[in-house]
């Protein structure tokens, strides 16, 4: 892929749109079409408060029709001057303001599209996971404040199944960071049903408690791999766990993945393409060595390959969206804390 426009490590939101790339930059939205090989800025979004650098940290959700940020640092300037933390923006660059959301605005949440609501969830607070959320109705401009979970989220993974979102894995409560990561993880989790505005617990994992980690929904079960057990202090690939598990709430049970030929990481992509999970990227805590290896794990074999390493640099804070045919990885963060502005295709040989 050619350099986008803009880069950014971490980028807020990534989606295919069906027909092109959609990126959240800070405060850039742009596109890259595939057919004319060319990137487009949305939206510039103006920014009410001085935030060079810093990150906005929001979360974003694609509708099929637009975008829908909210939280983090994010603050939009109204052309009114009145101040916002959410806002929708379409593929025509119209920017509009979301209303105010019942609960603080805060960073490190995630949210889920369920084709009617954007979930927002979790978070952390002084390294405390939070465990409350709202939903938001584009059709109607309304918000509405979800039932507390028995599971806080904050570096925690977080799933739509269809009928359920699932978060799974994190932080305990009052833990105390180093190299910007807690130094005490859980192994539980929690299904929400926005219908019923009810939470359930999951089952137990047999999975080590770990935050940082990838997963993905496969249509009958979430699978999650990777992430980070402890922080390592007596070697730097110490407290990474290579196993994986997936997860079936129609039955409330795990199972065992066997192990994969990747070392262990934090800050890495996973998608599933319809038959695989693919796994690209990611570092040892801070960035200080980033992967440039990939896994792909077969489901109806229960196997896994390793890829050949990607004509591009290695990275973590990167973005990677499945396209229907091909995978797409972009962005990312350098050496030298600069972000990346390029990215690569990759094609699975089935």
């Amino acid at each position: 892929m050619p350099n986008a426009p803009a880069g950014s490590y971490n980028p807020e939101g990534a989606f295919w749109t069906g027909e092109r790339f959609l990126v959240v930059a800070g405060a850039t939205v742009e596109t890259w079409n595939p057919n004319r090989n060319e990137w487009k800025v949305v939206a510039q979004i103006p920014q009410a408060d001085d935030c060079e650098g810093c990150g906005y940290g929001e979360t974003a959700v694609w509708t099929g029709e637009e975008l829908l940020l909210w939280g983090g640092g994010f603050s939009f300037r109204a052309p009114n001057g009145s101040k916002h933390k959410g806002v929708s923006v379409d593929l025509e660059g119209e920017v509009v303001p979301l209303p105010d959301a019942p609960i603080p605005v805060r960073r490190w949440h995630q949210a889920v599209w369920t084709g009617s609501e954007m979930i927002t969830f979790g978070g952390g607070s002084d390294s405390v996971a939070r465990n409350d959320g709202a939903a938001y109705n584009p059709g109607t401009r309304t918000w509405r404040e979800i039932a507390r979970s028995p599971v806080g989220g904050y570096v925690n993974t977080l799933v739509w199944t269809g009928k359920e979102m699932i978060t799974w894995g994190g932080i305990e409560d009052a833990t105390t960071s180093t190299h910007g990561y807690p130094s005490g993880f859980i192994a539980q989790g929690a299904a929400y049903d926005p219908a019923a505005d009810e939470w359930r617990r999951l089952a137990g994992s047999g999975l080590d408690p770990r935050g940082g980690h990838s997963a993905v929904w496969t249509g009958e079960e979430m699978i999650v791999w990777g992430g980070l057990s402890r922080i390592p202090t007596t070697c730097h690939d110490c407290g990474y766990p290579t196993d994986a598990g997936a997860y079936n709430p129609s039955t409330d049970k795990w199972r065992a993945i066997r192990l994969g030929p990747m070392s262990g990481r934090v800050d890495h992509t996973s998608v599933w393409t319809g038959q695989e999970m693919i796994v690209y990227g990611g570092s040892t805590p801070g960035g200080s060595r980033r992967r440039n290896s990939a896994g792909l794990y077969d489901l109806a074999a229960d196997r896994w390959r390793k890829l050949p390493e990607p004509p591009i640099a290695g990275r973590n804070f990167h973005v990677a969206v499945w396209t229907g045919t091909e995978m797409l990885v972009w962005g990312g963060q350098k050496p030298n804390g600069q972000p990346f502005s390029d990215g690569v295709l990759f094609v699975p040989d089935w």
